[in-house]
């Protein structure tokens, strides 16, 4: 190539590469005297560092910029650093500095930097605590399980998980990890709380696997490294046993509201969820029907409970208490919500009774005393306890002749469970001498009178203690009148030599012993 002559030269100028463009490197004097105008204006430091001063329209303020290609794309973009003079020009120095280094890496600084944000909000705001009461909140709203539920499960995380892990952030939550810290929970014996864990655990994971908060579950598989539990019933008693859980019942220290509520359950047969949640407004007194709402039933289906003389016996002794709210079983505590579905587990243990009866186990006494009488369908009991699942059975119990089979039902055990009532409040005042035939009554067998029972240990040394005179009543001279195989609470001595002159007072205060009970 020949070589070009420039004007005015006596050589030639050799062409050679273009020379970089040397920015001038700022000071902070004349950013302090830049000042803004009517349009943008960029000041250079070099290496991509800028200051960039906006229009007097847009406040004018002088924020820094790093400009720089994409590792691979090589594509141009630019990422803020801050404000001037908040940061410094030394600073941003320092920062343009980290950033080079980091290109010469092949690390994009804006993925680096959000990365790092990331990792700060897994160490906070992911923690597998926090991320359990995202889980939970819209658990209960999407599933819709009770408060009550919501508020044991996190109590259960919070004994049982959260001590050790909860601060942990749930990307660091390895299936080791989880095994290490679950091993002292199988060693305690309490398989069924440890299987109740898992899989809340599972269910954890799983939800902030679908936020993409983690890539894997796990806790998946983890119930394979531990014990099985044993199924187990929940602990109900027999019908025969009814009496004794009677008579308990009568001598807990307990509030008037919590044994009206045990009762309820009792006579209703619903869950301890669905009694507590008993409204004023869901229950016609005219037509004797609780009208429950899905929301309130475990099935999501509407259920309604025929209302027995007991029952509705309940709702008049509640109306001074709870009427003018909105639940007829309101809390103590916070009467503006019903009590809490665990109030009744409370008392039952309270009465001597953990262990062998749990407030749901209330459904399997009343099942089985139904069961055994054989007067009743099964198809009824299963629809009286809401077992069914399918649409179209619910829809055809709910009509009007499985209605009145389902409140035969319902006034049957009202009555089976009073009589049994009487028998346990009798034995308390003394008359043990009704105590022998207690398990083999039936309403529709009628009580017999006294005289008719075998001599048993109770009735030689059973006594009535008259208020007024002490006088011995035999088991021969007391019985109780019934109608139709219903209690009525109606006593009457018979004559005879030993009580003839005191018939009366004897009636009257073994009407007031059951009328106050």
């Amino acid at each position: 190539m020949a070589p070009f002559l420039g004007p005015n030269t006596k050589g030639p100028i050799i062409e050679g590469p273009k020379m970089a463009k040397i920015a001038k490197k700022l000071t902070d004097t004349e950013i302090k005297n830049s000042k803004p105008a009517e349009k943008e204006i960029n000041l250079f430091d070099g290496d991509g560092l800028m200051l960039r001063i906006a229009p007097l329209s847009k406040g004018g303020k002088k924020n820094w910029y790093f400009r720089y290609a994409v590792p691979i794309t090589k594509k141009r973009t630019k990422i803020s650093l801050g404000t001037y003079p908040h940061l410094t020009l030394a600073r941003a120095r320092v920062l343009r500095d980290e950033y080079l280094s980091l290109l010469a890496n092949g690390i994009d600084p804006q993925v680096h930097n959000n990365d790092k944000a990331n990792a700060l909000k897994d160490a906070t705001e992911h923690t597998l605590q926090a991320v359990a009461r995202k889980w939970l909140d819209e658990k209960v709203k999407t599933s819709g399980i009770s408060k009550d539920h919501a508020e044991d499960i996190w109590r259960s995380l919070e004994r049982n998980i959260f001590p050790g892990l909860g601060n942990v952030p749930i990307k660091e939550i390895r299936p080791k990890l989880l095994k290490q810290h679950l091993d002292p929970i199988e060693q305690r014996g309490v398989l069924e709380t440890l299987r109740r864990i898992i899989s809340r655990l599972n269910e954890i994971f799983r939800w902030a696997a679908t936020e993409e908060l983690i890539e894997f579950n796990p806790a998946d598989n983890l119930g394979q490294r531990f014990s099985k539990p044993k199924k187990q019933n929940m602990p109900a008693l027999p019908p025969s046993e009814l009496p004794r859980f009677m008579a308990a019942l009568a001598n807990a220290s307990i509030r008037l509201e919590t044994r009206m509520l045990i009762e309820w359950q009792l006579l209703t047969w619903v869950r301890p969820g669905e009694a507590v949640r008993a409204r004023w407004a869901d229950i016609d007194t005219e037509k004797k029907i609780w009208n429950i709402p899905p929301e309130f039933m475990k099935m999501k289906r509407p259920h309604k409970v025929p209302l027995s003389k007991e029952a509705l016996r309940i709702l008049e002794n509640m109306q001074p208490i709870s009427s003018h709210r909105e639940w007829v079983f309101p809390s103590i505590k916070t009467p503006l919500t019903h009590m809490h579905e665990q109030t009744a587990n409370a008392a039952l243990i309270r009465m001597g009774l953990g262990g062998e009866l749990v407030a749901h186990g209330m459904r399997s006494i009343a099942r089985t005393a139904a069961e055994e009488c054989g007067k009743f369908r099964t198809e009824v009991l299963e629809s009286t306890l809401a077992h069914t699942k399918s649409t179209e059975i619910i829809a055809a119990y709910n009509r009007a002749e499985y209605l009145v089979e389902r409140a035969d039902l319902m006034q049957w055990w009202g009555d089976y469970s009073g009589i049994r009532q009487w028998i346990a409040e009798i034995g308390r005042d003394g008359m043990k001498a009704y105590q022998p035939y207690a398990n083999n009554m039936t309403p529709q067998a009628m009580i017999p009178t006294a005289s008719s029972l075998q001599p048993t240990p109770y009735q030689a040394s059973s006594q009535y203690q008259a208020p007024v005179n002490h006088i011995t009543v035999k088991p021969a001279d007391v019985k109780l009148n019934i109608d139709s195989g219903k209690l009525e609470g109606v006593f009457s001595v018979i004559a005879s030599e030993h009580v003839s002159n005191y018939n009366e007072q004897v009636l009257n205060d073994i009407n007031t012993s059951y009328l106050n009970r």
